[in-house]
């Protein structure tokens, strides 16, 4: 029987072990916006809303591999509007594109309005929608899909922008 438990044990501990980090998608709810901005004060973060439904979000998911492995000093925080109880689809795209390890959030009010308003009042909901956050805490909003190259020069740029 002890040896059953502790085999048991061992078993759950492992299988926790093992879980991936987007396991771990955080609820985002009313106040989770400002709360990220100010988790990164003072580093370049950018924050990615998307969703699975979103062609052009997909898209842009091997850019923010890329963007991690060649700038691994930049925050990269994922955000799907994809709702946190049903964030099957979302889990499996960042596992698809190597991205467990970024933070992630998901949806978690049903109402959806409430959440744009609390992020951003001039956000009607498209997507992909970005925002940059500079080193000096300069917060800039992007709509659609970046131009190539933009994000490179936006991140060479804010890096130096602190002084």
């Amino acid at each position: 029987m002890r040896h059953s438990l502790s085999l048991l044990l061992l078993l759950l501990i492992s299988d926790s072990v093992n879980a991936a980090p987007t396991d771990t998608i955080k609820p985002f709810v009313t106040g989770s916006f400002a709360t990220i901005l100010a988790a990164h004060q003072g580093q370049q973060t950018i924050i990615s809303f998307w969703s699975p439904d979103c062609p052009p979000c997909i898209e842009e998911m091997p850019l923010w591999k890329t963007l991690r492995r060649t700038h691994p000093e930049l925050a990269i925080v994922l955000v799907t509007t994809e709702p946190l109880s049903t964030s099957t689809r979302s889990r499996a795209i960042l596992k698809r594109f190597e991205l467990t390890d970024i933070e992630a959030w998901a949806f978690a009010d049903p109402v959806i309005e409430r959440l744009r308003f609390d992020i951003d009042r001039q956000w009607f909901g498209e997507l992909p929608r970005t925002y940059l956050l500079n080193a000096a805490n300069k917060l800039s909003a992007v709509s659609g899909l970046l131009p190539e190259g933009w994000l490179q020069r936006w991140t060479e740029y804010s890096s130096h922008s602190e002084q």
